[in-house]
C-alpha cells in the first residue's frame, strides 16, 4: 500500500477546492475558498417511517464550530460515522456511539478522508485525498493505514455508492462531472450520465442507483439507473434549490430544504412535508442518512 504522508501545499489547495465545490454543488466553477464552513450533525428518532422524537429527541451530536459532515450509519445502526476537522490538522473519520453518546476517532493521518461508508462484511470505505492530491476510493479496516485502494486507475472520485460487492457507482470529477459504474475486479467502467449532483444512493430493495441529473440550471431531476442495463428513468423533480436526498429503509424518498425535510409521494406526483425542524433551532439542512432499522435519521445543518 502506498505510504500516506503529509499534504503538499498543492494537495491542500485541491482539498479546499474539492470541499467548497462539494458543499455548493458547483463543480467545474471557479471557487475561492480556503476556510471550511461550519456544519453540525443532528440525530432524531423515527417510528413507522415517520419522525418520532419520543424514540430519540432531536440532538446535535457534534455541536461545535467547525466542519462536521458526511454522516453514515454503521451496518447494525448503533453508530454514526462522519468526517470532521476536529483534530485541526486534517479531516478525519469519527464514529459516534448512539447509545453511549461517545465519539471515537477512527482515522489518524495527515491526509483528508471523506464519505465513510460501512462495508457489508467488515470495515468501511472512504475517499482519501492522497499526498499528490489524487482522490481515491479505499476499503479500510481499522484505520487509514490499513486498507487497499479500490480501482487504482481512478483518482478523481468525488462521491460513491456501492451497488454490490463488485460494483460501485462513482461521481467522477471533471468538466462535466460524470456518473460511472465501475467493476472492482476488472477495473472496467462505464459512463452512464453527466452533470450530476453529489448524492448517490442505492434504492432499497434494488440495485438501482439514484442521483440528481442537472438537466439545466433550472431543471434538476432525481433519476435512477439500472446498473445491469444502463437504462435511466425519472423518479421526481428535485425539491427547492437543494440536491441532497436519501431513502428511508422502507423506500420513501426524502429531501432537505431549509429547516424542513420533504417526502416524495408517487401517487400524487408531489412533495409533502416529512418533518419541519424550525422549532428546534435547526438551520439549512443538507446531507441525510437513515439507519438500517429505519429508527433514526441523521442530517447535516449549517451552523
Amino acid at each position: 500500500m502506498p505510504e500516506l504522508l503529509r499534504f503538499s501545499i498543492q494537495a491542500r489547495v485541491v482539498t479546499a477546492l474539492f470541499t467548497a465545490m462539494s458543499i455548493t454543488g458547483v463543480f467545474g466553477s471557479r471557487v475561492v475558498a480556503q476556510q471550511l464552513p461550519s456544519f453540525d450533525i443532528y440525530l432524531v428518532g423515527m417510528r413507522d417511517g415517520r419522525v418520532d422524537t419520543t424514540v430519540y429527541a432531536v440532538k446535535n451530536i457534534t455541536d461545535r464550530p467547525g466542519y462536521d459532515n458526511h454522516p453514515a450509519f454503521s451496518v447494525e445502526g448503533s453508530a454514526v460515522m462522519y468526517v470532521t476537522d476536529q483534530s485541526g490538522s486534517s479531516i478525519d473519520i469519527y464514529r459516534y456511539n448512539i447509545k453511549r453518546g461517545h465519539k471515537l476517532q477512527m482515522s489518524y493521518s495527515d491526509v483528508n478522508e471523506f464519505s465513510p461508508r460501512p462495508l457489508p462484511v467488515r470495515g468501511y470505505s472512504a475517499i482519501i485525498e492522497e499526498r499528490d492530491g489524487k482522490l481515491g476510493l479505499w476499503n479500510l479496516t481499522a484505520d487509514v493505514l490499513s486498507g487497499d485502494r479500490v480501482l487504482p486507475d481512478i483518482s478523481s472520485v468525488g462521491y460513491y455508492a456501492w451497488i454490490d460487492e463488485d460494483r460501485v457507482a462513482l461521481f467522477i470529477l471533471g468538466d462535466p462531472v460524470t456518473l460511472q459504474i465501475a467493476h472492482v475486479k476488472t477495473g472496467k467502467r462505464t459512463v452512464v450520465a453527466s452533470n450530476i449532483g453529489r448524492a448517490l444512493f442505492r434504492i432499497p430493495g434494488t440495485t438501482d442507483i439514484s442521483f440528481v441529473h442537472k438537466v439545466s440550471e433550472e431543471n434538476w431531476v432525481i433519476k435512477k439507473v439500472n446498473p445491469d442495463t444502463g437504462s435511466i428513468s425519472d423518479i421526481a423533480p428535485a425539491y427547492g434549490d437543494g440536491e441532497d436526498f436519501t431513502w428511508t429503509s422502507d423506500g420513501r424518498l426524502i429531501m432537505g430544504s431549509g429547516a424542513a425535510i420533504y417526502e416524495w409521494v408517487p401517487s400524487r406526483g408531489a412533495w409533502r412535508i416529512f418533518y419541519d425542524f424550525s422549532d428546534d433551532g435547526v438551520g439549512s439542512i443538507s446531507r441525510l442518512a437513515v439507519s438500517p432499522r429505519n429508527d433514526l435519521l441523521a442530517f447535516v445543518v449549517d451552523r
